[in-house]
């Protein structure tokens, strides 16, 4: 696999930021940002939508579900407790693979470097600086925005999802919007679907598909046509808008994570 320039990996150190800025000799650490929706919480050890950090996020920004899992509320179509853990709402990788027809690694080193310039212009700029490359391949965002608590539970709705959609979160949102419109009477018509109808009690627990979106912060990714887009560079821009948007939802005290 080639290995590209923007946001090489220093040996022994883990992927370091993108080169963001570097040509007019400002300094990386001075533009990392403390404020919650601007901090990149990558981390190159774990997935990062379940690493502890970002777990101990969602337990105090969804306390209410959190509490519904541990009580064992929430439960699958069988009666088995669901368990909560981690999932990425949208994913550079899977975009990449949909609009160029191959994934990062398999493109010419023009569309390779191409992807990686967007990518830096919505990643680096005076506000926010997120890794997007760890110098082999793409990282997608972890900024929180881009993160939520979800059911770990096989069938994996997660795998599922970047399967049947991409990773395009607005069509798993469509597939959610149809199961609440007759939760006892759903007739899944995909696997995805199947997934959603056996995992149901986590989906029962928000009462609405209203409820679903306004409780997991999830206003700025409805109404998105992100399948519709076939530009990476219009892809990349609204996605990073929503995302973005979504991360200024989030609540929980800087003390608190």
């Amino acid at each position: 696999m080639k290995k590209v320039e923007i946001g090489s990996a220093q040996q022994g150190k883990g992927p370091r930021l993108p080169r963001a800025n570097w040509h007019r000799g400002e300094d990386i650490n001075e533009k990392l940002m403390t404020v919650l929706m601007y901090e990149d919480f990558f981390d190159p050890i774990i997935d990062t939508d379940r690493s502890p950090r970002v777990v101990n996020i969602y337990r105090c920004q969804f306390p209410d579900l959190y509490q519904a899992e541990e009580s064992a509320e929430l439960k699958t179509s069988d009666g088995r407790p669901l368990i909560l853990k981690g999932d990425t709402l949208i994913t550079y990788r899977s975009a990449i693979k949909r609009i160029y027809g191959k994934y990062f690694g398999e493109l010419d080193s023009a569309t390779q470097n191409g992807i990686l310039s967007v990518l830096e212009t919505y990643s680096c700029t005076l506000r926010k600086q997120i890794r997007f490359s760890d110098g082999v391949n793409v990282i997608n965002n972890h900024q929180i925005g881009n993160m939520m608590p979800f059911p770990s539970s096989t069938p994996s709705m997660n795998t599922l999802r970047a399967a049947a959609y991409y990773d395009y979160f607005d069509r798993f949102l469509e597939d959610v919007r149809s199961y609440y419109v007759n939760p006892t009477g759903f007739v899944p018509a995909s696997k995805l679907q199947a997934a959603i109808q056996y995992q149901h009690g986590y989906f029962d627990f928000f009462k609405s598909y209203d409820q679903y979106i306004a409780q997991n912060l999830l206003q700025d990714f409805v109404g998105k046509d992100l399948w519709g887009i076939t530009d990476f560079r219009e892809y990349v821009r609204v996605e990073n808008e929503s995302i973005e948007a979504r991360s200024k939802r989030y609540t929980v005290p800087e003390e608190q994570r």
